[in-house]
Protein backbone atom coordinates (compact mmCIF):
# COMPACT_ATOMS: atom_id res chain seq x y z
CA UNK A 1 0.00 0.00 0.00
CA UNK A 2 2.80 2.43 0.86
CA UNK A 3 4.58 1.80 -2.42
CA UNK A 4 1.35 1.85 -4.39
CA UNK A 5 0.28 5.23 -3.04
CA UNK A 6 3.74 6.67 -3.70
CA UNK A 7 3.64 5.53 -7.31
CA UNK A 8 0.30 7.32 -7.68
CA UNK A 9 1.65 10.51 -6.14
CA UNK A 10 -0.53 10.19 -3.04
CA UNK A 11 2.25 10.77 -0.53
CA UNK A 12 0.15 11.69 2.51
CA UNK A 13 -1.81 8.45 2.22
CA UNK A 14 1.41 6.49 1.75
CA UNK A 15 2.86 8.15 4.86
CA UNK A 16 -0.29 7.35 6.85
CA UNK A 17 -0.01 3.66 5.96
CA UNK A 18 3.69 3.67 6.83
CA UNK A 19 2.89 5.08 10.26
CA UNK A 20 0.22 2.40 10.72
CA UNK A 21 2.88 -0.17 9.89
CA UNK A 22 5.18 1.32 12.53
CA UNK A 23 2.37 1.27 15.09
CA UNK A 24 1.58 -2.38 14.34
CA UNK A 25 5.23 -3.28 14.92
CA UNK A 26 5.58 -1.09 18.00
CA UNK A 27 8.09 1.21 16.33
CA UNK A 28 8.58 4.99 16.42
CA UNK A 29 9.17 7.18 13.38
CA UNK A 30 11.86 9.08 15.29
CA UNK A 31 14.07 6.05 15.95
CA UNK A 32 13.03 3.56 13.28
CA UNK A 33 13.29 3.03 9.55
CA UNK A 34 11.24 0.86 7.22
CA UNK A 35 12.57 -2.58 6.38
CA UNK A 36 15.32 -2.87 3.78
CA UNK A 37 12.85 -4.31 1.27
CA UNK A 38 10.45 -1.40 1.74
CA UNK A 39 13.28 1.13 1.50
CA UNK A 40 14.32 -0.39 -1.83
CA UNK A 41 10.72 -0.19 -3.04
CA UNK A 42 10.47 3.44 -1.89
CA UNK A 43 13.72 4.31 -3.63
CA UNK A 44 12.66 2.69 -6.88
CA UNK A 45 9.27 4.42 -6.79
CA UNK A 46 10.86 7.83 -6.19
CA UNK A 47 13.40 7.31 -8.95
CA UNK A 48 10.61 6.40 -11.35
CA UNK A 49 8.77 9.74 -11.16
CA UNK A 50 11.54 12.11 -9.98
CA UNK A 51 9.02 14.75 -8.93
CA UNK A 52 10.69 17.48 -6.90
CA UNK A 53 7.88 17.88 -4.35
CA UNK A 54 7.64 14.14 -3.81
CA UNK A 55 11.40 13.80 -3.38
CA UNK A 56 11.38 16.65 -0.86
CA UNK A 57 8.47 15.06 1.02
CA UNK A 58 10.13 11.70 1.56
CA UNK A 59 13.75 12.78 1.91
CA UNK A 60 12.84 15.29 4.61
CA UNK A 61 11.37 12.59 6.90
CA UNK A 62 13.33 11.63 10.01
CA UNK A 63 12.97 7.92 9.22
CA UNK A 64 14.51 8.19 5.74
CA UNK A 65 18.19 8.56 6.68
CA UNK A 66 19.11 5.56 4.52
CA UNK A 67 17.42 7.10 1.48
CA UNK A 68 19.34 10.34 2.03
CA UNK A 69 22.54 8.32 1.60
CA UNK A 70 21.46 7.17 -1.88
CA UNK A 71 23.59 8.74 -4.62
CA UNK A 72 20.86 8.05 -7.18
CA UNK A 73 18.21 9.84 -5.12
CA UNK A 74 20.58 12.72 -4.34
CA UNK A 75 21.29 13.19 -8.05
CA UNK A 76 17.59 12.95 -8.87
CA UNK A 77 16.63 15.56 -6.27
CA UNK A 78 19.38 17.99 -7.28
CA UNK A 79 18.51 17.56 -10.95
CA UNK A 80 14.79 18.08 -10.24
CA UNK A 81 15.57 21.26 -8.31
CA UNK A 82 17.65 22.53 -11.23
CA UNK A 83 14.92 21.73 -13.77
CA UNK A 84 12.38 23.54 -11.59
CA UNK A 85 14.56 26.65 -11.80
CA UNK A 86 14.99 26.87 -8.03
CA UNK A 87 17.87 28.76 -6.43
CA UNK A 88 21.26 27.16 -5.87
CA UNK A 89 20.95 27.75 -2.11
CA UNK A 90 18.28 25.06 -1.78
CA UNK A 91 20.27 22.51 -3.79
CA UNK A 92 23.33 23.23 -1.65
CA UNK A 93 21.27 22.89 1.56
CA UNK A 94 19.95 19.51 0.48
CA UNK A 95 23.36 18.17 -0.49
CA UNK A 96 24.86 19.37 2.82
CA UNK A 97 22.05 17.62 4.73
CA UNK A 98 22.57 14.38 2.81
CA UNK A 99 26.32 14.54 3.40
CA UNK A 100 25.68 14.98 7.13
CA UNK A 101 23.60 11.76 7.00
CA UNK A 102 26.44 9.83 5.39
CA UNK A 103 26.07 10.44 1.64
CA UNK A 104 29.31 10.28 -0.35
CA UNK A 105 28.52 12.57 -3.32
CA UNK A 106 29.52 11.46 -6.79
CA UNK A 107 30.57 13.64 -9.73
CA UNK A 108 26.94 14.18 -10.77
CA UNK A 109 26.01 15.62 -7.36
CA UNK A 110 28.98 17.97 -7.29
CA UNK A 111 28.50 19.01 -10.91
CA UNK A 112 24.85 19.89 -10.31
CA UNK A 113 25.78 22.23 -7.45
CA UNK A 114 28.67 23.75 -9.40
CA UNK A 115 26.45 24.33 -12.43
CA UNK A 116 23.75 25.88 -10.22
CA UNK A 117 26.18 28.46 -8.82
CA UNK A 118 27.60 29.03 -12.29
CA UNK A 119 24.11 29.85 -13.63
CA UNK A 120 23.42 32.06 -10.64
CA UNK A 121 26.66 33.96 -11.20
CA UNK A 122 28.03 33.60 -7.67
CA UNK A 123 31.77 33.24 -8.26
CA UNK A 124 32.59 32.80 -4.59
CA UNK A 125 30.25 29.83 -4.06
CA UNK A 126 31.28 28.44 -7.45
CA UNK A 127 34.94 28.45 -6.36
CA UNK A 128 34.08 26.84 -3.01
CA UNK A 129 32.22 23.93 -4.60
CA UNK A 130 34.80 23.43 -7.34
CA UNK A 131 37.38 23.16 -4.56
CA UNK A 132 35.27 20.57 -2.73
CA UNK A 133 34.65 18.69 -5.97
CA UNK A 134 38.36 18.53 -6.82
CA UNK A 135 39.29 17.55 -3.24
CA UNK A 136 36.82 14.64 -3.55
CA UNK A 137 38.64 13.45 -6.67
CA UNK A 138 36.21 14.69 -9.34
CA UNK A 139 36.94 16.95 -12.29
CA UNK A 140 34.67 19.96 -12.95
CA UNK A 141 33.49 20.88 -16.42
CA UNK A 142 35.58 23.08 -18.67
CA UNK A 143 33.07 25.92 -18.40
CA UNK A 144 33.06 25.85 -14.60
CA UNK A 145 36.85 25.54 -14.38
CA UNK A 146 37.33 28.51 -16.69
CA UNK A 147 34.87 30.61 -14.68
CA UNK A 148 36.67 29.78 -11.43
CA UNK A 149 40.08 30.58 -12.91
CA UNK A 150 38.68 33.84 -14.25
CA UNK A 151 37.55 34.78 -10.76
CA UNK A 152 41.06 34.15 -9.45
CA UNK A 153 42.48 36.31 -12.25
CA UNK A 154 40.22 39.15 -11.20
CA UNK A 155 37.65 38.55 -13.94
CA UNK A 156 39.71 40.29 -16.64
CA UNK A 157 39.50 38.16 -19.80
CA UNK A 158 41.88 40.42 -21.76
CA UNK A 159 44.65 40.12 -19.19
CA UNK A 160 44.59 36.36 -18.81
CA UNK A 161 42.45 35.11 -21.67
CA UNK A 162 45.15 32.97 -23.24
CA UNK A 163 46.20 31.51 -19.91
CA UNK A 164 42.62 30.57 -19.08
CA UNK A 165 42.18 28.84 -22.42
CA UNK A 166 45.35 26.85 -21.78
CA UNK A 167 44.40 26.12 -18.18
CA UNK A 168 41.57 23.77 -19.15
CA UNK A 169 41.89 20.87 -21.56
CA UNK A 170 39.08 19.66 -23.80
CA UNK A 171 38.24 16.98 -21.25
CA UNK A 172 37.81 19.57 -18.49
CA UNK A 173 41.06 18.69 -16.71
CA UNK A 174 42.77 21.88 -15.45
CA UNK A 175 46.46 22.16 -16.37
CA UNK A 176 47.07 25.00 -13.89
CA UNK A 177 49.34 27.29 -15.87
CA UNK A 178 48.60 30.35 -13.73
CA UNK A 179 51.61 31.84 -11.99
CA UNK A 180 52.56 32.59 -8.39
CA UNK A 181 50.29 32.06 -5.37
CA UNK A 182 47.23 31.52 -7.58
CA UNK A 183 48.86 28.50 -9.21
CA UNK A 184 50.03 27.11 -5.87
CA UNK A 185 46.58 27.61 -4.28
CA UNK A 186 44.85 25.59 -7.01
CA UNK A 187 47.54 22.89 -6.85
CA UNK A 188 47.01 22.50 -3.09
CA UNK A 189 43.22 22.47 -3.45
CA UNK A 190 43.44 19.72 -6.07
CA UNK A 191 45.50 17.65 -3.65
CA UNK A 192 42.85 17.93 -0.95
CA UNK A 193 44.69 20.57 1.09
CA UNK A 194 42.26 23.54 0.99
CA UNK A 195 43.37 24.97 4.35
CA UNK A 196 46.93 25.42 3.07
CA UNK A 197 45.61 26.87 -0.18
CA UNK A 198 43.49 29.43 1.68
CA UNK A 199 46.48 30.46 3.83
CA UNK A 200 48.52 31.61 0.83
CA UNK A 201 48.70 35.39 0.30
CA UNK A 202 46.98 36.86 -2.75
CA UNK A 203 49.39 38.26 -5.34
CA UNK A 204 49.13 41.69 -6.96
CA UNK A 205 47.06 40.40 -9.88
CA UNK A 206 44.29 39.00 -7.72
CA UNK A 207 41.65 41.73 -7.52
CA UNK A 208 39.01 39.84 -5.56
CA UNK A 209 40.35 38.40 -2.31
CA UNK A 210 37.06 36.62 -1.54
CA UNK A 211 37.05 34.86 -4.90
CA UNK A 212 40.72 33.98 -4.46
CA UNK A 213 40.00 32.34 -1.10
Amino acid sequence: LVEGFIRRGRDNEAAAWLERLYAAEGLSIRVSEPSEALLISLRDALLEDKEVDQLRFWLSREDMVTLRRSKALAASLLSALAKAGLEAEEAEWWLERMISDGLEPDRICYSTIVDAWLRQGDRRRLAVWIGRMIAAGHTPSREASTAALASIAGGNPDRRGKQLEQATASDGEPHLQLQGPAQEAIRLARRGRPAEAAALPADAEVADAEAYE
